[in-house]
């Protein structure tokens, strides 16, 4: 199931404010402090190890990107990812982009010609990529209920953001690319389940818990967590309709399948799914 990797906003975002922020909401991993950058074909031969001696957080995605370019049209980038944390940021970054996807043939004939980006396999050194702090993450729920909520208002809208869609964006915030232990993944998937406003879909042993904002155009974020919080895939829909996308609603306008994640001892070991 297709469920995104942070998106790579562009520099034109004709459909408005909104969502501008539905693309701030899933934003990536730092890219800041690249200490080298080494061809794909000798990634395997990578040598890497933390500064602290202590494992690496691994993941492996794979999803779309909202694509924005300088023309009218915006158009989707399928990516597959893999990152390596260590506790002092240091680590590694591995993102291959498959050819884009297109809503329709305005979008289709606008990005025609366009190569894409090469593959990029870089290594960090300290801070080079940002690191989410668990310590401090309550693992009791009401009590995570609460540090979820105190993060600064969004006020972006011109309102303070509803409490739902706070509690969700910023479960994901633990869940995404950290390794979350089971009990913190478990108190997240209670918050979720009690919080009001949040609408949740169970079949076969996944929650698919979902908000909608409220302005238009709408925009519904999703994301699916396993019978113990793991974190499988989420979405991004449009509801209504946006100049920048040559489709008629709903349609999906960013995605991510969590794969894999686990801790390794350096970056060049991964985890089987």
């Amino acid at each position: 199931m297709l469920g995104t990797g942070g998106p790579r906003a562009g520099a034109f975002s004709p459909s408005g404010p909104l969502l501008f922020a539905a693309l701030l909401w899933l934003s990536s991993v730092t890219m800041a402090g690249c200490s080298r950058q080494t061809p794909p074909s000798a990634a395997a031969a990578l040598p890497c190890a933390s500064a602290t001696g202590r494992a690496f957080r691994y993941t492996r995605s794979e999803g779309v990107d909202l694509l924005s370019g300088t023309g009218r049209y915006q158009a989707l980038q399928p990516y597959r990812r893999e990152i390596w944390i260590a506790a002092d940021g240091s680590g590694r970054l591995l993102i291959h982009e498959d050819p884009l996807r297109f809503f329709g043939a305005s979008d289709a004939a606008e990005w025609a010609g366009y190569a894409g980006s090469p593959d990029r396999d870089q290594s960090y050194g300290p801070g080079g990529l940002a690191l989410v702090e668990l310590g401090q993450v309550p693992a009791e729920p009401a009590a995570l209920r609460a540090f979820l909520l105190g993060k600064p208002p969004d006020r972006s809208q011109g309102g303070p953001t509803p409490p739902a869609e706070v509690v969700l964006r910023e479960s994901r915030r633990y869940l995404r690319e950290t390794v979350a232990p089971r009990p913190l993944r478990e108190a997240i998937l209670a918050v979720l389940r009690a919080e009001p406003g949040l609408t949740a879909i169970n079949f076969a042993g996944v929650t698919v818990f979902s908000t909608t904002t409220s302005q238009a155009p709408r925009i519904r974020f999703e994301i699916a967590l396993g019978p113990d919080g793991g974190f499988l895939w989420e979405k991004r829909w449009m509801l209504d309709r946006a100049d920048s996308i040559d489709a008629k609603p709903p349609v999906v306008i960013g995605a991510a399948d969590y794969l894999a994640e686990g801790e390794v001892p350096t970056c060049s070991d991964v985890v089987s799914p």
